[in-house]
């Protein structure tokens, strides 16, 4: 969970999840702010956040809203370890594909480069 005003910086917590995603491109993130005005902004900061819950809420609506993404969590999770994934290193980037998506590999001819393209469903 991440509040959005981090370290007296307006964009604090925008920054820090943006970080999160470069070494974690599944994690998932939560924003608990005062400010429900700067909601529209994580889409333009692309974090792919799962919930943005507004402090003015009561703490009840507050812990309802927690419960109900920690359930979310908890069924994504059990979901994944089902699944088969390939895990692929790209410029210090890991991506996680599961194997279902995958319809074939094709290498490409590069001899100074050691490149494949990849072909989902």
């Amino acid at each position: 969970m991440l509040d959005i005003e981090l370290k007296n910086s307006r964009y604090g917590g925008f920054e820090a999840s943006r970080r999160i995603r470069e070494v974690d491109n599944l994690g998932t993130i939560i924003f608990i702010t005062t400010h429900s005005e700067f909601m529209r902004k994580t889409y333009e900061y692309r974090v792919a956040a799962l919930d943005f819950i507004d402090k003015i809420q009561t703490n009840d609506e507050i812990k309802q809203s927690l419960v109900t993404d920690f359930q979310l969590i908890k069924e994504r999770q059990n979901l994944n370890e089902e699944t088969e994934f390939i895990e692929l290193e790209s410029n210090s980037e890991i991506f996680r594909i599961p194997v279902s998506d995958i319809y074939f590999f094709e290498t490409i001819t590069d001899l100074t480069k050691r490149k494949f393209k990849k072909h989902r469903n």
